[in-house]
């Protein structure tokens, strides 16, 4: 009995995680990603069928559409860069089409920096952060092609991790991932990197104006004054508690009785 309920409940699990699996794949319509604020894009199609990234199925269409085109997710959502019709969206722009995209899949590739090579992987840590790869995901860092610098401090078996673990991120060709390596820009578009101006900077010390600096002059003078004054009042109360402290009145008594 117990062996016929074991039986039972992993053909039930099996059967659900076969379900799963089968249906897990569903349509995503190119024409839905929110490019509404942006200006030069390719995610548009008013007279023509998606971008050939991934096969287009257009079973879902009607007969007289011209534009109408899906993307199956079990293809789209493994692309490292299926976003790249959005990238000319500013920032903000930008990061709603990736929410977008995280709805469409939630599982899709991301960036591992645990296994790129210590040589560079802080480093990357906080230049995706400052130039708004914030999700981490494949899209922003792959599209704009650069490493930001952070390749300057490996070298040897360090370059060598790297470039290896770029062509398992962008899914690069080696020679794209050595170019990387050495310059900075593993780039897959004829135009060069793409990368942009850093979303968070930090700001540029400013020189100082000659009323700002006497500003600051007169409130540090203003404050070593007043320390100063602080200091002799409260050395006078000092002075007055202090057992060898004498008021000057009978000071002034005990030299008459002495002259006397």
């Amino acid at each position: 009995m117990r062996n016929a309920f074991l039986f039972g409940h992993s053909l039930l699990f099996f059967l659900t995680f076969l379900s799963t699996t089968v249906t897990s794949d569903h349509l995503i319509d190119p024409r839905t990603i929110p490019t509404e604020d942006c200006t030069g894009t390719s995610c548009y199609y008013d007279d023509k069928l998606p971008d050939q990234i991934c096969p287009v199925d257009v079973s879902q269409c009607t007969s007289n559409s011209s534009n109408c085109g899906m993307y199956h997710s079990d293809c789209y959502c493994k692309l490292k860069t299926g976003l790249r019709c959005a990238w000319p969206c500013r920032w903000w722009s930008w990061m709603k089409v990736e929410d977008w995209f995280f709805d469409q899949c939630p599982d899709s590739p991301a960036i591992d920096l645990e296994k790129a090579p210590s040589c560079a992987s802080g480093c990357l840590d906080e230049k995706l952060v400052d130039y708004g790869c914030l999700t981490k995901n494949t899209n922003c860092f792959c599209i704009q092609g650069g490493l930001f610098g952070c390749q300057e401090k490996c070298r040897g078996h360090g370059r060598d991790q790297l470039k290896s673990w770029l062509v398992d991120t962008c899914n690069i060709t080696p020679a794209q991932a050595e170019a990387g390596v050495f310059t900075g820009d593993f780039s897959t578009t004829m135009e060069g990197n793409s990368v942009r101006e850093p979303i968070f900077t930090p700001r540029k010390k400013k020189k100082l104006r000659w009323y700002e600096i006497m500003a600051i002059t007169l409130a540090s003078f203003s404050g070593v004054v007043a320390s100063f004054f602080w200091i002799w009042m409260k050395h006078g109360d000092w002075m007055k508690q202090s057992k060898f402290y004498t008021p000057i009145k009978k000071r002034i008594n005990c030299d008459q009785k002495s002259l006397a």
